[in-house]
């Protein structure tokens, strides 16, 4: 087989550049995303370790009862009785308790608030006091009186 100097094998230069380029983007746009990915996931632990912080609370305050939660969180008149602390194990995590009686004698509104992120820093209400600052969840449920049925008959 006699083979011609015109014939050729392979490929040019420009060929190669030119796929080169295609491939560095297509390679440059997997980089890029992959800290996207690195970032929800992270975004989904902060969120799901908080949401079971704020659980966890809520039952301890569900367990203790309507009692202890009216001691424990006492109310300055007519405002919501309220409590703060932070997660012993969970370094930057902190919870925040308000509760408020009801129409309904021996029914209390209780809400959760789980703090992460950046809560390190203060945030000013406008109205003197201030909060920890950064993301949050909340939790609400309502907790009655053991003993509302003689609260009930009492009034």
């Amino acid at each position: 087989m006699k083979i011609s100097i015109n014939q050729r094998f392979g490929f040019t230069f420009l060929e190669v550049i030119v796929v080169v380029a295609v491939l560095s983007l297509g390679l440059l746009s997997l980089v890029q995303i992959l800290p996207l990915g690195l970032k929800a996931q992270n975004r989904a632990e902060e969120l799901t370790v908080a949401y079971l912080l704020g659980e966890e609370k809520m039952e301890e305050t569900k367990m203790r009862g309507y009692l202890a939660l009216m001691e424990d969180y006492a109310s300055t008149g007519e405002g919501p009785g309220e409590g703060e602390g932070e997660f012993e194990n969970y370094q930057g995590y902190n919870w925040h308790l308000n509760w408020w009686d009801t129409d309904v004698p021996g029914l209390a509104k209780v809400q959760v608030r789980v703090l992460f992120g950046e809560s390190g820093t203060s945030e000013s209400r406008g109205n003197g006091e201030s909060r920890k600052a950064g993301e949050h969840i909340e939790l609400v449920t309502y907790l009655a009186s053991r003993n509302s049925g003689q609260i009930l008959r009492e009034e």
